[in-house]
């Protein structure tokens, strides 16, 4: 492995980011929380939460 990639450790974090956005985002559970009676900003609440999330897990 080249000494620039990153370790199998490191990217863990990011694949499970990306596994709970795609679940949260493209299933039937989607459907759930996009039925209740929600404000217009929602969907933007949501992607707000993951930025920051993967802000918070890679800072150092």
């Amino acid at each position: 492995m080249r000494p620039d990639q990153p370790k199998k450790e490191q990217r863990l974090p990011a694949i499970l980011v990306t596994v709970v956005c795609l679940i949260a985002l493209t299933s039937p559970l989607m459907q759930w929380w996009s039925s209740m009676d929600s404000p217009w900003y929602t969907l933007y609440l949501l992607w707000g939460g993951v930025i920051l999330f993967i802000a918070l897990i890679n800072s150092p």
